[in-house]
């Protein structure tokens, strides 16, 4: 985690595609992810989630 509270990482997908994640930890309906679902959204998608749970 970075000092100011995010975190970023790629995280796999469900094919051969890896999805870049990155997680506001204080504001987290700012997170935003590059797979197709939630690409320019405010949305919170599994690969956010799952990068939550990465050591």
């Amino acid at each position: 985690m970075n000092e100011d509270g995010t975190c970023e990482d790629l995280v796999a997908g469900s094919g051969d595609e890896d999805y870049n994640a990155h997680v506001d930890m204080e504001h987290p309906r700012k997170s935003t992810c590059d797979c197709p679902l939630a690409n320019g959204k405010k949305i919170i998608c599994n690969h956010i989630v799952a990068r939550l749970f990465l050591p």
